[in-house]
């Protein structure tokens, strides 16, 4: 009978040791506007598309239709739809 009590006083116990452990907090790389805006700006956009980066990126063209959705990591690079060259670089 003591075996039957004590098997859900351990569930009990697993549980509250699951809800005690702190969330893993995600590794965000850092975004620059200034030094990728030094880096990038009038770059043809076939050349930053080419590139490769450690955070999420998105090329688009002023003007395209996006999501709203907030990525302080990701590195946005919005294109001169006349040049095809980077207008802009923000993070978000």
């Amino acid at each position: 009978m003591r075996l039957l009590l004590l098997v859900p006083a351990l569930g009990l116990l697993a549980a509250c040791d699951e809800m005690m452990m702190p969330p893993a907090t995600p590794v965000v790389a850092a975004c620059d506007e200034a030094v990728l805006s030094a880096q990038w700006l009038n770059q043809p956009g076939d050349v930053v598309r080419a590139a490769s980066f450690a955070q999420p990126v998105r090329v688009f063209n002023r003007g395209d239709a996006l999501t709203m959705d907030f990525n302080p990591s990701r590195i946005n690079f919005e294109l001169d739809p006349a040049t095809g060259r980077v207008a802009r670089v923000f993070c978000g």
